[in-house]
């Protein structure tokens, strides 16, 4: 999904933002009309991106004042965004607006005062992660330095044109430079995913050490310091040494090896996959059993696949039963369903669980019980006592006084289920942690947070991948603590 920031006065339906989503529509593309308050427009767009990121990747564009409130954002989320004629120093540039600023689209006035000003420092980044940005500049731009966003922006991806103006004259003319952009940071960001899942001494092992090396640079401190602590003494001072002769590499030449690296990974990472399936298929051809000994079975053998079938049924059920519900941020409520659906099947491809399609269909359907009108009959008629008892487990006992007492009860129940019951509970706990709703009050943060943490304490032995995602959401959320 693309976001696009306007910038100082203006809104959602300005030109620049008509054209980008007319070429750059069928990616996905938001363009929010935000507050002239600057607090208040990071925060709508912290918890459009936060809500977003659970379900997909996200990119930034901004232009102007935009430019330097998606700098912010892509720093604070880690991830891309295109600077069109970006202000770099607003608290300056903006001086000079002070008093009742008109917007550029209508006849409205409203008044920007010093207290604005103020809050544009903090949102200022001063070390900055050039990977991350693509700087689009024009040398004719009326109302800020275009050589100042050239300064800031050095080692990253730069264009800068003749003439042109504040406005950005014939943006249209660099759709696929800005495709091309997100296309490699989407390549290179896919990198962490797959590091997470193998895990740094699987990751270290099989990766080519002159491309990792050149790699390290783009990678941020803590991934650094896992990468260093999976090797040995030995190899850890080789590293260090060939890092301080390499010197800092061009941003082409790490792009270049991240992509290297991205298809060493996908090529391993998906090679057992691809064995085991077919292995299957050819198991499905043979007319009697195979005669091998167990200890020549591959185990992998042993794990139910995830079926499209599976997914599209349930997905149909949950979506009706559901109807016009809503997520807290306005959403579909089949939003959330899918994404615990995910989350449960990444983790049961990983782990190669032997009951990924009972995990999907349970996790879409997880909340119809508690939530809708269906009843355990139509899901047992539907999918079976085994889906129907799971779906049961998870849904909260309303008649109990206390929400602690409910989640008490439910991992009481879901304890004597199967374990991809387990995981479905996790999943939902690890989607559901993201941004609070702007209306809780801290003690509130506070239990939600809690209740997590119990999950994990009674849940986490049903998956390692699970459980330390969890615990990752968990150390997260509490920055929003006051």
């Amino acid at each position: 999904m693309i976001i696009y920031i306007h910038g100082f006065g203006g809104n959602a339906k300005g030109n620049k933002a008509e054209i980008l989503s007319q070429l750059l529509g069928h990616h996905g593309f938001i363009s929010l009309s935000l507050s002239y308050i600057p607090d208040l427009a990071i925060s709508t767009l912290k918890e459009l991106i936060s809500t977003l990121l659970e379900t997909q990747k996200v990119y930034l564009i901004g232009s102007s004042l935009g430019g330097y409130y998606a700098t912010y954002l892509a720093d604070y989320f880690n991830i891309p965004a295109v600077l069109i004629n970006p202000a770099v120093n607003p608290t300056v540039t903006l001086k000079r607006a002070l008093g009742y600023a008109p917007s550029f689209y209508d006849n409205s006035t409203y008044e920007w005062n010093e207290n604005h000003l103020e809050m544009l420092k903090k949102f200022e980044v001063t070390n900055i992660k050039s990977e991350l940005y693509m700087l689009l500049s024009q040398k004719g731009d009326e109302l800020l330095n275009y050589k100042e966003a050239v300064d800031k922006f050095s080692n990253s991806k730069i264009i800068v044109e003749e003439n042109g103006n504040h406005s950005f004259d014939g943006i249209e003319r660099h759709i696929s430079n800005i495709q091309n952009f997100f296309v490699e940071a989407k390549d290179s960001n896919k990198i962490l995913e797959y590091i997470d899942i193998i895990g740094y001494k699987k990751f270290i092992q099989y990766i080519d050490m002159d491309k990792l090396i050149v790699a390290m640079y783009w990678f941020n401190d803590k991934i650094q310091h896992n990468i260093f602590d999976s090797m040995s003494q030995r190899l850890q001072d080789r590293f260090k040494e060939e890092i301080e002769l390499l010197g800092t590499p061009s941003i082409e030449h790490i792009k270049e090896s991240l992509l290297d690296i991205k298809i060493e990974l996908e090529n391993e990472f998906y090679y057992e996959l691809e064995e085991v399936i077919n292995q299957n298929d050819n198991k499905k051809m043979e007319k009697k059993p195979s005669n091998s000994s167990s200890d020549k079975i591959n185990p992998l053998l042993n794990v139910s696949y995830f079926t499209c079938d599976a997914f599209q049924e349930a997905f149909e059920f949950a979506t009706k039963a559901h109807k016009e519900q809503k997520t807290p941020f306005g959403y579909p409520y089949i939003f959330h369903c899918v994404s615990v659906a995910m989350i449960v099947l990444e983790a049961s491809l990983n782990e190669k669980s032997k009951n990924t399609n009972n995990a999907v269909i349970v996790a879409l359907l997880h909340d119809t019980l508690e939530d809708t009108d269906t009843t355990f009959d139509e899901i047992e008629e539907k999918f079976g006592e085994n889906i129907a008892n799971g779906v049961m487990a998870l849904t909260l006992n309303k008649t109990l006084p206390t929400k602690s007492e409910q989640i008490k009860d439910s991992l009481e129940r879901i304890k004597k289920c199967e374990e991809w019951v387990w995981m479905v509970k996790l999943s939902d706990r690890i989607n559901n942690l993201g941004t609070p709703p702007t209306h809780w009050d801290n003690e509130k943060k506070l239990k939600y947070l809690n209740d997590a943490r119990v999950i994990y304490v009674e849940l986490n032995e049903s998956s390692e991948f699970l459980a330390l995602k969890l615990q990752n959401k968990i150390v997260n959320y509490e920055r929003y603590l006051s």
